[in-house]
């Protein structure tokens, strides 16, 4: 598992690619449940988002670098 990724003649950093896909897979997410009223059981809805974010970010890069 290379730890960078020539692009364009340029090394970048696989987690920022992890981070990409990351995003990526949030929207996805995001607009998948964005009919059901999962908010109003939250405290405070950003911060969830906002973990649900970690823990996709956490749980892709843990699945590449294991």
């Amino acid at each position: 598992m290379p730890r960078e990724w020539p692009l364009f003649d340029a090394s970048v950093p696989t987690l920022l690619l992890i981070l990409f896909a990351s995003v990526i897979a949030y929207a996805l997410l995001a607009e998948w449940t964005r009919n059901l009223p999962l908010e109003r059981w939250v405290w405070h809805p950003a911060l969830v988002r906002f973990a649900v974010f970690v823990c996709i970010f956490a749980a892709l890069g843990g699945w590449w670098y294991r």
